[in-house]
């Protein structure tokens, strides 16, 4: 994975900064970020930007393996990481650079709080700001925001899938 590189996701985050006072905003960049639990980064492979996030076991699919990294299709305005079932995200969605980049990453970020170069990991707002921007932009359709969609917003989710892995893997 010669020309696999992480990028800078330009983050933001809402502060409670006391009784009284107004939330405060905070603005940075980094190579990993902690959205709503889960760490995330973002992948460009041959010009095609993909965001990952590395599983924590907390939404049950028996097929992933915790501690992995696995594709996200965006992340919904209320914060939801899109991704699909487990067989189907555990495969990687049948795409050879998917699975690689994923690969990759276990091997050489694993888990972002144990390694030394990462530095402080950002706890960013859920699904709104720059991090949501930039981690949506290659999407076609608006990611969904929680696990009830209907099938027009599946069929969607599974369009900017497609449109991804037929990127990656034409190239």
């Amino acid at each position: 994975m010669d020309n696999l590189s992480l990028e800078r996701i330009p983050w933001e985050a809402k502060r409670f900064a006391g009784v009284g006072q107004p939330l405060t905003t905070e603005t940075g960049e980094s190579p990993v970020i902690e959205h709503q639990g889960r760490h995330m980064v973002s992948v460009m492979h041959n010009g095609v930007r993909v965001p990952f996030y590395r599983s924590t076991g907390a939404g049950g699919k028996k097929e992933t393996t915790v501690g992995s990294w696995y594709p996200a299709m965006g992340v919904g305005e209320e914060g939801w990481i899109n991704k699909t079932h487990g067989a189907d995200l555990a495969n990687y969605y049948n795409s050879d650079a998917l699975r690689q980049i994923g690969e990759h990453l276990d091997e050489h970020v694993g888990d972002p709080t144990q390694a030394n170069w990462v530095g402080n990991i950002p706890k960013v707002s859920a699904g709104v700001g720059r991090q949501a921007a930039f981690l949506n932009e290659m999407f076609k359709h608006r990611p969904l925001n929680g696990p009830e969609a209907t099938p027009e917003q599946l069929g969607q989710l599974q369009e900017n899938i497609s449109n991804v892995v037929n990127s990656l893997d034409k190239k």
